[in-house]
């Protein structure tokens, strides 16, 4: 869902790209062929210039002036930032004030590290004609794995205020069309189904070594076995245990929200909350049933990949049952504080998320996040040079910067608006 501070999306984007700077001294030998600490960074600044030498032509306006530049000073860029924002807050009657930009205290580029704020204080939105609030921090520094990989850190800090209950109702329809499941397959996509029979009771693959498993089984009396009940009829939901990956589990998340007409109380987030998370266990051991099912079944030269992913796919339920979601009672037994801690999750495009605490209650909203990111930061860091070109020049309110800065925030601001405040004025 878009948002109305996705105006200034933009600038966020700049400033953590420009954050990613900085080569560091290699202080030990490396093997070879492997780039010590900072040479890769010195090497991403390179292909960043020749970068800006190939595209100079075409973007003028966003490149670096020849010769030398004043420094970037965050209080000068808040400062451009706020007058970039000013029409939008002066404009529109619903948002009280809007406020984006550094945070000195910890923001040091020479040191390649990043402090930003967002602030919006809306006097009604779409689900509620009370004031709400966002406030968000984050911490941005630029890191190497010991590979010599760059690497992102975050640390983000963000809590609000407005009516949890409405706003869940006004998401609900949202996200139940956002999951809804395709009605069939496409024909290039066959389910992840192993058609053989069900093992007989002295057959089961668990009583043999790990290293054995691959091998025949030994002829046995197959025992009858019971006849399933046939599966309910939801056309638009595959049937249980037939695994199909991610589709399995959007489908069944799918038919919960299906199921689900409005919410009422904070016991009712929570019960959502505590199906949808049943369901991601219940899927992952699906997932380990399908490949422990195929390691007989797989040819000898892809079993080492089978096992693989049988290891990932045990790996994943460990750190599932290492979060914990409890729902905190009044005196009368109703739901009044949800909190949620995990630990270690990774997440897709390279991010893993270190530790994450989150706070829900019927008019409020907190959470702390410490991330990593490793995917992806190669180009930030080669687009360093044009970052800091852009920057430079809202810097020094460089009038052509300034009105392509002002048509994409307005852009934004009008495809956004309706999302937060609801049609009409």
């Amino acid at each position: 869902m878009k948002h109305t501070w996705l105006a200034t999306g933009i600038f966020f984007s700049c400033c953590c790209l420009a954050a990613l700077t900085q080569p560091q001294t290699a202080s030990a030998q490396r093997p070879a062929g492997r780039p010590a600490p900072g040479e890769r960074l010195e090497r991403l600044k390179e292909l960043g210039g020749g970068l800006l030498d190939s595209i100079g032509g075409a973007l003028p306006n966003l490149l670096p002036p020849a010769g030398p530049t004043e420094p970037l000073e965050p209080s000068k860029l808040n400062g451009v930032f706020q007058t970039l924002l000013a029409p939008i807050v002066s404009g529109d009657a619903s948002i009280e004030s809007l406020y984006f930009g550094f945070d000195p205290l910890e923001t040091n580029l020479a040191e390649d590290r990043l402090g930003l704020q967002l602030s919006a204080i809306l006097r009604r939105s779409a689900w509620s004609s009370q004031r709400s609030e966002l406030h968000v921090h984050v911490t941005v520094r630029v890191d190497q794995t010991a590979e010599g990989q760059p690497k992102a850190v975050f640390n983000v800090q963000v809590h609000g205020t407005s009516d949890m209950i409405a706003l869940a109702n006004y998401g609900l329809p949202k996200l139940r069309e956002q999951m809804r499941p395709p009605l069939v397959l496409p024909p290039t996509e066959e389910p992840l189904l192993v058609e053989h029979p069900a093992p007989a009771v002295n057959q089961v693959s668990q009583v043999l070594p790990p290293e054995q498993r691959h091998l025949p089984l030994p002829p046995a009396v197959v025992e009858p076995q019971p006849q399933a009940l046939p599966a309910p009829a939801l056309p638009q939901v595959p049937q249980a245990f037939v695994w199909q990956g991610e589709r399995t589990l959007q489908n069944r998340i799918w038919e919960r929200l299906a199921r689900t007409q409005g919410i009422y109380t904070l016991d009712e987030i929570g019960d959502l909350v505590l199906h949808a998370s049943s369901l991601n266990f219940l899927n992952t051991n699906e997932e380990i049933e399908f490949l422990t099912a195929s390691l007989p079944l797989t040819p000898p030269e892809q079993r080492e990949e089978l096992l693989q992913k049988l290891t990932l796919a045990r790996q994943k339920r460990d750190k599932l049952t290492s979060s914990k979601l409890v729902i905190w009672r009044d005196p009368n037994g109703q739901a009044d504080r949800i909190t949620l801690v995990s630990n270690d999750t990774e997440a897709n495009g390279g991010l893993k998320v270190e530790r994450l605490e989150a706070v829900l209650t019927p008019v409020h909203f907190e959470a702390k996040v410490n991330a990593g990111l490793t995917k992806g930061v190669d180009l930030y860091l080669a687009f360093k040079p044009l970052i800091f070109g852009v920057l430079g020049r809202l810097q020094r309110r460089d009038g052509p910067t300034l009105d392509i800065h002002r048509g994409m925030i307005d852009q934004y601001y009008r495809q956004g608006r309706p999302y937060i405040f609801g049609e009409g004025p």
